[in-house]
């Protein structure tokens, strides 16, 4: 994987966003290639910065901020005040919302994909982006995947067998799944206590999912209009 903090020079400067083979698309080379987010390996970033100055993830990959991801991109667009100010725009955002919903505060929260192979359910770390823009909300993570990280420090994800699914329960559980039939076709979910509480906010949209999971000063606000009540209902089910 890619190591340590990889920037571009600082004199070149960058204007495109997404990187293409010239020889694939016949397009010029970019400026830059942003990717402050993607996890790709060594190999790619070395093959990327051969065509143009590349940003890659600062420390480890698919768990860099939504803070660091816009100042990132700013530094190397040479609008390191902008940035500075759609980052300190969001995190007010978050704030005042935070304040509208007191019934947040504290609650336990886990987000899970329930989406894959039945045997087993993908639980997401409190590095992750999106368990991180819900504990900016007020929730606090659930024990059990603090637990759970405790033994995957470098990752974003972890998996676990469908049978042990009650070790990550939580107050407010936040679940990706294919689509509404996902959590009955399987009767191994029901030793989920969120579900049975009415606290589980399950989430079959994919652009929902997308604008959870690729947290960002545009996504992350258009996501949290669509959750955020749901949220709400689930925390105040879930009482004080």
């Amino acid at each position: 994987m890619a190591t340590g903090p990889l920037r571009p020079e600082p004199d070149h400067p960058p204007r495109h966003r997404h990187y293409h083979s010239r020889r694939a698309s016949g397009f010029a080379a970019p400026d830059v290639v942003l990717a402050p987010y993607e996890g790709f390996d060594q190999g790619t970033y070395e093959k990327l910065s051969a065509l143009a100055p590349t940003v890659a993830y600062p420390d480890k990959a698919w768990q860099t901020s939504w803070q660091d991801q816009t100042t990132l991109i700013g530094q190397a667009l040479g609008k390191t005040a902008e940035a500075e100010a759609l980052v300190t725009g969001l995190d007010d955002r978050l704030a005042k919302t935070a304040a509208e919903h007191p019934e947040f505060a504290g609650k336990t929260v886990s987000v899970v994909n329930f989406d894959t192979d039945a045997a087993t359910v993908n639980v997401y770390m409190p590095s992750d982006p999106r368990v991180q823009v819900l504990t900016e909300l007020g929730f606090t993570v659930a024990p059990g995947v603090s637990k759970l990280a405790e033994s995957n420090a470098d990752k974003f994800f972890a998996d676990i067998s469908v049978e042990n699914i009650a070790d990550i329960d939580a107050d407010v559980v936040v679940a990706f799944v294919a689509d509404d039939t996902t959590v009955a076709a399987n009767p191994a979910y029901a030793n989920l206590g969120a579900l049975g509480r009415d606290t589980a906010v399950t989430l079959s949209d994919t652009q929902v999912i997308a604008g959870l999971s690729q947290t960002s000063v545009l996504a992350t606000p258009w996501a949290l209009e669509r959750l955020t009540p749901r949220l709400s209902a689930a925390a105040n089910n879930a009482g004080a």
